[in-house]
């Protein structure tokens, strides 16, 4: 069913950005990086920092309309 699929989706692209999130922060603790290398990590970390509460906020507005759908 398409409500299940979007789920898993959404599920794994939280995953996803968690764990992506997690690897630039291990690169951030690289003190060699170079001013340009660690605000590109920097600017990264931040935007997959926001992909995860948008990610949970679609989720919940695709549920939403489901559940009207239903009713």
């Amino acid at each position: 069913m398409v409500v299940d699929l979007v789920e898993v989706s959404i599920e794994a692209a939280i995953a996803n950005s968690k764990s992506i999130g997690s690897i630039i922060s291990k690169l951030l603790e690289n003190k060699n990086l170079e001013s340009f290398e660690g605000n590109c990590l920097k600017n990264c970390s931040w935007l997959y920092s926001l992909a995860r509460p948008c990610l949970r906020g679609s989720g919940e507005a695709f549920e939403a309309k489901n559940m009207q759908l239903l009713v």
